[in-house]
Formats: C-alpha cells, sequence, structure tokens
C-alpha cells in the first residue's frame, strides 16, 4: 500500500510505494521531497528532464520474467555517448529494479549485494575482467556520467549536476554495472532485454513523441542549422565554417575548428533526407568520414548515422560503392580461436571470421552526432564476417561497443532514399555475399545426376526389346563358328546390346561377334574375351559379357560367332546369346552428368576467385609466392 504525504511547496499528494524509496519529486511543482519519517523536507527545485524520445513514463507498467512492475521513477544521466535513463520499478513482490535505456540498448538489472571484492575504478581497463556473483564479466565501459534530472520516487538521493563514475560490464548474456557513487560502490546486474519482451503499456503515443529538428544558428559562422532535442544530440558540425559545437551547452560554443578545403568530402545521402529501410523510416542527421592507413595508405569510408524516434539509431555506412546497415549488437559477441589459428567471434548462434583489425580515426564530420565526437579521434576496430553479415568491436580506453552490419544492395539504398544514381561497386568488400551460392548448384548436380541415375537404371533393366535369344553349346579343345538364325530389327536406327552368359569356371573364353545385314551384307564386328576365376575366399571376372553395336538400322539380320576357349577345359561351354534393341547406353549417363558438372564447376571456380578478392583485402590474405632466383 502507498504511503501519501503532502508536498510542502503546493499540498500535493505525494505518494512512496516501495518501502525503500526515500525520495520523490512532486510531479505538480517539481520540488525535491526527502522522506524523513512521516514528514518531506524540500530540497529544492528538480532540473528540467532533456527532452528525449523514450516511450516510457511513470506509470508504465510491464512483466520481467513473468513478474509485473510498475516504472515508479527515474533518473536521467548525460554520458559521454549522450543522454541514459534509469527507470525505477517496482515489482508486485515488492522488489525493486531498473529498466536502463539508451543509445539503442535496453537493459533489466537490480541492486546486488556480491561476496567478490569491488576493484576501485582506476584499476579497471576496458577489456580486463571482474569477477562479481560467482560470474565473470568484461569490462566495456568506464564512463564519468552528471546527473541531469530525476522524477518519481527513488532509493536515494539525486540532484542535478553530480557526477558518478560508472563502469558497465558483460558476461555472456549478463549485464552488470558498477556504480561508484557510494562507498562501497553500488552494484547492479542483469542483462540486456528487446523491450518488446517486457509487453510494455501505458507507455507515451509515439505519436507525440517530439522528433522535429529546432533551428539554430553556429556560433562560428552564423550559418543555419538544425538540431533534434528529443534525440539527445552532444555535438553538432558545421558544414560551412567546420566548426564543431557542443551541442549539450544551450551556447552552443565550439569545442573544435576543422580546416575547410574545396576537397572536403560530399555526402551522398544528404542530410535531413528520410529513407525506409528494415521496415522504419530513418532521417539522415549526421555525415562522418573515417580512415584507416595500411602501409602506409589511407582508406577512407563513410558513415550516416540514421535517427528514428522508436528504433534510435543506427548507421548506414559506404565504401567504394558498397554499403552495410548497421546497429548495436545485443550483447558482445563471444571471442575465440579455431583450430586453424583464425580467431572467430561468435553472435547469435553464427561464427564470424576475423578478416581486419586497424586503427580508424575521425576525419571528418557534418551535422549531428549523439557523442563528443570530433576530427582526430581514434578508436581500435577489429571485424569479423560471415557473409552478408559483420560484427565489429571498437575500443578506445574508456569503451568497448560491439556491431551487428548487415551488406546491403546499392539499389536499396537509392529506392529508400530516393536518389538518382549512385557511385558503382568497386572490387569485393568484406561482408558481400558472393553472387551465386555455390552450394545450391552442387546439391541441384546431386539431384539431378541421381534422378539421371535412376531414370537410366529403370530403363536400362525394364527397357528395350530383345530379338533374339538362344542357348548354343561350344565344344572345348576347338574352335568353331556358330551362326544365329535371321532376326528382324524394326523401327529406327538404334542400338544393339549383345549379352553373353556362359558357365565359365576358372577358365576363359573368346568370341568374335559378326553382326551381318542378311540382305545387303552388312558387316558388324567386334570382339569379347570372358573369364571367370575363383578360390575359397576369392573371385575375379565374371561369367557373363555385354557388347553394344551402334546405330544399327532397321532391317533382318544374323550374328556369326567364332568361339575360342581354354584349352585346358575339358568340358563343352554353354553359352546364351541375347540380342536386345534400344538399350539405354551408359555413355550417355556419363555424358549428361559430365554435362551437369560444368555448371557447378564455373560456379565454384568463380566463388572462389571472388573469395580470393574478398581475402585480399584482409589481414589474413595469402603470401605472394616468391620467385626462384637462378644462380
Amino acid at each position: 500500500m502507498a504511503r501519501t504525504a503532502s508536498c510542502p511547496s503546493c499540498g500535493a499528494q505525494v505518494a512512496f510505494r516501495a518501502a525503500g524509496s526515500v525520495l520523490a519529486v512532486c510531479e505538480f511543482c517539481r520540488s525535491t521531497l526527502l522522506r524523513k519519517g512521516a514528514d518531506l523536507e524540500n530540497l529544492g527545485k528538480m532540473a528540467e528532464l532533456a527532452e528525449d524520445t523514450s516511450l516510457v513514463r511513470l506509470g508504465t507498467e510491464g512483466r520481467y520474467q513473468g513478474v509485473h512492475f510498475a516504472v515508479i521513477g527515474r533518473i536521467q544521466l548525460r554520458y559521454g555517448q549522450g543522454i541514459w535513463n534509469e527507470w525505477h520499478l517496482l515489482y508486485d513482490s515488492q522488489r525493486t529494479g531498473w529498466f536502463g535505456e539508451g543509445y539503442g540498448r535496453n537493459f533489466v538489472t537490480s541492486l546486488k549485494a556480491v561476496k567478490e571484492p569491488i576493484p576501485a575504478y582506476s584499476e579497471l581497463k576496458v577489456g580486463g575482467t571482474v569477477k562479481l556473483d560467482g560470474k565473470s564479466f568484461t569490462v566495456a565501459g568506464l564512463e564519468t556520467a552528471k546527473c541531469v534530472a530525476g522524477e518519481g520516487e527513488l532509493p536515494f538521493q539525486v540532484g542535478a549536476g553530480y557526477d558518478v563514475q560508472t563502469a558497465d560490464l558483460y558476461g555472456g548474456a549478463y549485464f552488470a554495472t558498477i556504480d561508484y557513487s557510494e562507498t562501497p560502490p553500488f552494484v547492479f546486474i542483469g542483462e540486456q532485454v528487446d523491450p518488446v519482451s517486457l509487453k510494455l503499456t501505458h507507455t507515451r503515443d509515439p505519436a507525440t513523441v517530439a522528433v522535429a529538428a529546432e533551428a539554430i544558428q553556429c556560433t562560428g559562422c552564423g550559418a543555419p542549422l538544425t538540431v533534434h532535442p528529443a534525440a539527445a544530440i552532444e555535438t553538432i558540425a558545421c558544414g560551412s565554417c567546420g566548426s564543431v559545437l557542443d551541442a549539450a551547452d544551450k551556447s552552443y560554443k565550439v569545442i573544435q575548428k576543422i580546416q575547410k578545403t574545396p576537397l572536403d568530402p560530399k555526402p551522398l545521402v544528404q542530410l535531413g533526407s528520410t529513407g525506409r529501410l528494415h521496415g522504419a523510416d530513418h532521417e539522415v542527421i549526421g555525415f562522418m568520414v573515417r580512415k584507416i592507413e595500411v602501409e602506409g595508405m589511407a582508406f577512407r569510408w563513410s558513415e550516416y548515422l540514421l535517427f528514428n524516434p522508436v528504433e534510435g539509431f543506427r548507421w548506414l555506412t559506404e565504401y567504394n560503392g558498397h554499403w552495410n546497415f548497421v546497429k548495436a549488437t545485443k550483447h558482445p559477441p563471444a571471442r575465440s580461436t579455431s583450430w586453424t589459428s583464425h580467431p572467430l567471434a561468435s553472435y547469435l548462434g553464427h561464427a564470424f571470421k576475423h578478416f581486419q583489425s586497424a586503427t580508424a580515426e575521425v576525419d571528418y564530420v557534418q551535422g549531428e552526432f549523439y557523442w563528443r565526437v570530433q576530427v582526430g579521434d581514434t578508436a581500435q576496430v577489429a571485424d569479423y564476417i560471415n557473409p552478408p553479415l559483420m560484427v565489429s568491436a571498437e575500443s578506445t580506453d574508456k569503451e568497448l561497443v560491439w556491431s551487428i552490419s548487415e551488406y546491403t544492395e546499392p539499389e536499396t539504398v537509392a529506392q529508400a532514399f530516393k536518389l538518382k544514381t549512385l557511385p558503382p561497386r568497386r572490387g569485393v568488400f568484406a561482408n558481400q555475399p558472393a553472387p551465386v551460392v555455390h552450394g545450391r548448384y552442387w546439391a541441384a548436380f546431386a539431384l539431378l545426376s541421381l534422378a539421371a541415375f535412376v531414370i537410366h537404371l529403370v530403363f536400362f533393366f525394364g527397357g528395350g526389346q530383345k530379338v533374339y535369344d538362344k542357348q548354343f553349346v561350344v565344344q572345348p579343345r576347338s574352335e568353331q563358328t556358330l551362326q544365329t538364325e535371321v532376326f528382324d530389327v524394326r523401327g529406327r536406327a538404334s542400338n544393339l546390346l549383345v549379352r553373353s552368359d556362359t558357365d565359365l569356371s576358372n577358365g576363359w573364353a573368346f568370341f568374335n561377334i559378326s553382326l551381318v545385314e542378311a540382305d545387303k551384307g552388312t558387316v558388324y564386328r567386334l570382339g569379347r574375351e570372358v573369364s571367370y576365376y575363383y578360390g575359397s575366399d576369392w573371385s575375379e571376372g565374371s561369367r557373363s559379357d555385354e557388347a553394344i553395336f551402334s546405330r544399327v538400322p532397321a532391317g533382318r539380320y544374323y550374328l556369326s560367332v567364332d568361339a575360342e576357349v581354354h584349352p585346358e577345359r575339358v568340358n563343352a561351354l554353354y553359352n546364351r546369346l541375347q540380342v536386345v534393341r534400344d538399350v539405354p547406353a551408359w555413355s550417355n549417363l556419363w555424358i549428361l552428368v559430365g554435362f551437369l558438372f560444368v555448371i557447378p564447376l564455373i560456379v565454384f571456380f568463380r566463388k572462389s576467385a571472388f573469395e580470393t578478392a574478398r581475402w585480399a583485402e584482409s589481414d589474413h590474405a595469402p603470401e605472394p609466392a616468391e620467385d626462384d632466383d637462378d644462380c
């Protein structure tokens, strides 16, 4: 049951629903009220909250891990990356927690009493490990945040302007924050979440969220600029004079002056334009160029900052006509090494191969940014690919941020932003999908070859027309000429199969077979040897043989067979001769399979050439062969 008291300033009723709440902000006069027993002490007016695009508000309800909660308070903090909201949650069990929200990420955490010693803030380093609550965490961010304001009821005293050092840590699916504003520090442990999974109700209407840009003047040259207050913009870069303005300070003081030149890059997608990508409308509010240097050569690419009031911030990057749609990962991928010593990153069940690591430097900025950006800023970047996806880690001495990119066709970008032309693609990009999926061609080859083989067997054993069938006896130790009766071959020209079935046993026989056209005297000849040997546990050869006469025209024919048997045979040799018309030839099957094989083979070589071009731009490019010098 909520406890209520009257605001000493305006007399409005102020409720304390959580037993641990010690401070509340009057929603009518914004007085900061400290609870002392049954009395309220007025600490003065709370500063105004910065405008943002959050759909959460006091009174918003939801469910986490099956338990209902209500939002009863908020602390708004300003980091180097922008505005961050910490919403105070009260569960039906009277347990409290926090819903962190800002720059595209969302976390649900709760205060934990941990047994492990908490390291001092000065001892932490980005990328280092910390043990908390029996779990291993990696330090991903070290920040000094400044409190902007608060509202609702809160478990501790806050006020605008105070600084707090925080450390953000990831441990697999877990997330933790160490708050060094108190001694000992507070430890909050939870996980990153998708707001949809919280089934939030009583939220702000997205249509009422203020996202319109405000017009301002550059304090460096007076040129007109725009700023989106709801996006919690930290920096504005003037494209006219090169001034970089501090948007967190409403006087918009100049924090950096960039020397303008006629060669300054021009955005392909204009600032202020809106395009629909991945089911949402995104406005281009910032443009920057970054570069890396490899063996003395500078490689530059463009990055466009996109803003949507519900989705938050996204990126669109371009290099040599190749585009990627980029957003923050839900949690940091796990890094490992494969059996080939190739570095890997695992994310959402996919394995990504390391492609390149480098130092990226900001080379040019224009427009709005949600962090304090300046030309010359550097970060260590590591890219891991699994086309068409790529995960990237960017680290400084203050934070480690992961993002996931999806390769986007230029036509998709042109259609989204209604662009008439875009520069053509050059080369192969890191996560560009191969133009053909060779696995599908191999699968099709296997299925078609199997189908051809089955069809061939059906016709081979079930097809054909028997035109002659008779058994002959060949006497031992003699050479005999056997002649069959005349048989008719009708229809179109086709092959004739002559099958010999003998009773050979550890011996051989040779047959000179002549197919004679009875009326015209045309003769077709071939010679065949049949042999069969065996022992107690082995055998070799066959008692049967097949021979084919190709493209035999219609007519009246007979066979003339000169037979010779093994000289040591003492018994007569029985040979059953069969003549079958129009039998499928195995050679036709192999020719068909060979023809089918050509297509996946071509695709394979195209894929190999494509992958060679891709990896030639990576840290793992194959070493060029060294020419041997002749002495």
